[in-house]
This record gives structure tokens, C-alpha cells and sequence, in this order.
């Protein structure tokens, strides 16, 4: 019966993958051009992180060395995880070496950091995650069943629906009717993981999760393909996964912050106008100034050409030319001498 229910699954998904078209990514032509400095450069430059950023990194290393071939350069590239695993243990001083990663830094590996050194890492957001490329940074999207009379929510619903010891019943949302005092059944990911902390994080404001929440893991069948199926499944049930885990039996909702209410369509995603969208960061020690070869590089990341490389990778999604212009204002803080303010 598990084979059956998996084999109609994997089914389900390539055809809800066959009704999802996306168009090749366009650099944002405001990102500026990547204009190197002539000052000559020493030392080295170390990066270690995720393995899904692996091809982009090793791109930007040489957009990088093209200018500073004088500055020698390492690269390993394992998984997020190896972010502050190597900065613990860097492959040599802190100060030159960059993490590329492709979630959120974990509390647990925060903690591990902030006992050894009395600080945080300091992420830059370096690319868009994708749309819906599993392993790739995916906009996460917000399940209910197809008969749910709810088509959205506000961040503040979800976050009394998830929460530990919020609202418990699809009235509280808004639901009339025969749904007003049934339960809201919540699925989601076992702890910790990089997809629940965000969630947790982005939509619940770092507050516990409701208790009775139903949690999966991956084992034969994806952890998040769990979730769609439960929610396709119950009428009453809620959950978080992916585009690519969409199946016949639920719908996606549009969410909203603070204004206008947004559907997880392709051009939302990339715009970075869907609240759920997500990134892609590189990690750094925030000494102040930060070491010229981490400045350099970040530059180069952070231009119109390191985001063609994004462009070209079809997975990640290149930056909105206004959060590269956030990103490359915190860089030149950090490079000077001034007091950050964090």
C-alpha cells in the first residue's frame, strides 16, 4: 500500500511540475558593473560552505582572481552546515575567510560560534533561492486543502495558528460555516532544520511552535511531499512546503506582512515581493574593517556580473537591484572604520 500511495505521489508531482513555467532570470540591469580596485592584494582568500553553491562560488572565485590572481584561494564546498564548522576551525585567520550558505545560520550553530568568539557571523544576502528547485533555497508556501474556503492569510494569523498557544480553530481565521469551530490539523518539519527555522524565524517571530503540531522527516519519500499529501488528505489541516510539493488535493495561499495579500507565482519569487521568498547568504567574521580580500570579493558577488552568474546557474535567482544596493551599504559600513550599528 506504501509503494501505491508513493508511486500516485510521484505521479501527482510531475504533473503539478509540467503546470509550473518559469522564464530565465534577468539581471536587474540597476545592479552595478563590477569595477575592480587597482590596490594589489595579499594574503588569501578561503571559502567553505554549502555544496549547492558550489558551481557559483567557484565562479565568483575567478571574476575575483581575474583581478587579484596575486591572492592565493581555497574552496570547499560540503554543505551549509560547514559555514560555522569552519570558521571554528578555519583553513587559516578568520579574517579572510568567506561562508557560503544557503540557509539561515541555526541557533545551535550560532551558539557554537558566539561561546568561541563573543560574536555572530555576519551574512551578506548574495543570491535569491529559488522558486522551486528542491535543495535550492525554495520559496516556502503556505498548504491547506483544495475545499479550505480560505484563499489567504495575514503573517500575524499564521503566526496565532502555529504558535504555542495561539488560535486553534479555522473560525479564528475566518473560516464561516460548518468550518468555523474545527481544528486546525498542523504539519511540519522535525527539529532542527533549516526550513522550520526560517519559518519560526520569519513568521512566528522566534516564538515555540503549537505543541500538537504534526512533524515529518525525509526518509524514502521527501519530508515536505509528507506535509502536501497529510494536508490533501485532511480537510482541516495546514502545513509548509514547497511549489514542487503541490498535488491535486491542496492549494496554495497568497500571505501577507503588512499590505497587499501575494501569490508564490514566479515573478513574485524573483522579485522578492512574496514574503516567503528566501536567500542565499555568504557568512563572514565581523572584524572592523573587514580584511580588504573579503571586501574585494563581496564586490565582485554583489555586481552586475556576479549576478549573472546566479543568472546562469538555473537554480538560485539573481538579487532585486534594491537589496544589492542594502547589501553593498552594510559592505562599505563594514569596510571603514566607522561604528556599526547592528
Amino acid at each position: 500500500m506504501l509503494q501505491l500511495i508513493s508511486f500516485c505521489l510521484v505521479l501527482q508531482l510531475i504533473s503539478a511540475a509540467s503546470n509550473w513555467q518559469s522564464s530565465y532570470p534577468v539581471v536587474d540591469p540597476a545592479i552595478p558593473h563590477y569595477k575592480p580596485r587597482t590596490t594589489a592584494l595579499t594574503e588569501q582568500l578561503n571559502s567553505v560552505g554549502a555544496n549547492t553553491l558550489d558551481s557559483v562560488t567557484l565562479r565568483w572565485i575567478e571574476l575575483f582572481r581575474n583581478s587579484h590572481p596575486e591572492v592565493a584561494t581555497t574552496m570547499q564546498a560540503l554543505a551549509s552546515g560547514t559555514v560555522y564548522t569552519g570558521f571554528l576551525t578555519p583553513v587559516s585567520s578568520i579574517s579572510v575567510q568567506v561562508g557560503p550558505c544557503a540557509r539561515e545560520i541555526l541557533p545551535n550553530e550560532a551558539a557554537e560560534i558566539r561561546a568561541k568568539y563573543g560574536w555572530d557571523l555576519l551574512p551578506f544576502r548574495v543570491a535569491g533561492g529559488s522558486f522551486k528547485s528542491p535543495g535550492y533555497t525554495h520559496a516556502i508556501v503556505i498548504y491547506v486543502h483544495k475545499t479550505n474556503p480560505l484563499d489567504r492569510l495575514s503573517f500575524s494569523q499564521l503566526a496565532n495558528a502555529f504558535r504555542d498557544g495561539g488560535v486553534t480553530t479555522w473560525g479564528a481565521l475566518g473560516a464561516g460555516g460548518e468550518w468555523a469551530d474545527k481544528k486546525i490539523n498542523l504539519w511540519g518539519l522535525v527539529l532542527p532544520n533549516g526550513i522550520a527555522h526560517y519559518v519560526q524565524i520569519n513568521v512566528l517571530n522566534g516564538a515555540p511552535w503549537r505543541t500538537d503540531i504534526n512533524t515529518v522527516t525525509s526518509d524514502t519519500i521527501p519530508a515536505l511531499d509528507k506535509i502536501s499529501f497529510a494536508v490533501s488528505q485532511d480537510p482541516y489541516a495546514m502545513g509548509y512546503a514547497g511549489v514542487s510539493n503541490w498535488n491535486p488535493g491542496v492549494k496554495m495561499l497568497s500571505l501577507s506582512t503588512t499590505g497587499d495579500y501575494i501569490y508564490p507565482s514566479w515573478e513574485k519569487v524573483l522579485a522578492k515581493e512574496y514574503p516567503l521568498s528566501r536567500f542565499a547568504y555568504i557568512n563572514v567574521a565581523p572584524t572592523r574593517p573587514l580584511h580588504p580580500n573579503v571586501v574585494e570579493f563581496l564586490r565582485g558577488v554583489l555586481s552586475y556580473e556576479g549576478q549573472e552568474i546566479i543568472a546562469q546557474n538555473a537554480a538560485f535567482l539573481p538579487l532585486p537591484a534594491a537589496i544589492v544596493e542594502e547589501e553593498l551599504r552594510k559592505l562599505e559600513l563594514w569596510a571603514s572604520n566607522a561604528t556599526v550599528i547592528n
